[in-house]
């Protein structure tokens, strides 16, 4: 799926809305990376004061795809496009991002919406890190 695909992207007054539509799950890779931060760049072109983050699929995140990270790995066995990078670039962006969280937000989507300013979730969400078992 294309970057542009990954990410729709709307203009709702002076909020700018990324859905994310990865499909199946938004799994965090390389390409919605990128569909993100192509969000993020028309947010401040737009003159945005704030993002909105959600989910265009049933669920905000089911966790990172590390399949896509095995085909990002460059020549020297390291990944091209770093997620810790992508999540500190969300921490730090200039505007508030809300993400809006509803059915399975865990692992890297856990991740994801904590790099954000607010968390809004759904009663019926589920969030959880894998980690912790």
């Amino acid at each position: 799926m294309a970057n542009a695909t990954c990410v729709a992207v709307s203009h709702e007054g002076p909020v700018t809305v990324l859905s994310m539509q990865f499909e199946p799950h938004n799994l965090l890779g390389p390409d919605l990376m990128a569909g993100m931060r192509e969000g993020l760049k028309s947010a401040t072109k737009n003159g945005s004061r704030a993002i909105l983050l959600k989910s265009g699929l049933r669920h905000f995140s089911a966790g990172a795809d590390t399949s896509l990270f095995a085909a990002a790995l460059g020549d020297a066995g390291q990944l091209s496009v770093s997620p810790l990078d992508f999540l500190r670039e969300l921490e730090s962006f200039p505007l508030p991002i809300v993400a809006a969280v509803k059915g399975v937000c865990v692992g890297g989507g856990l991740e994801l919406a904590l790099a954000c300013d607010l968390i809004l979730a759904a009663r019926s969400s589920k969030l959880g890190s894998v980690e912790a078992n």
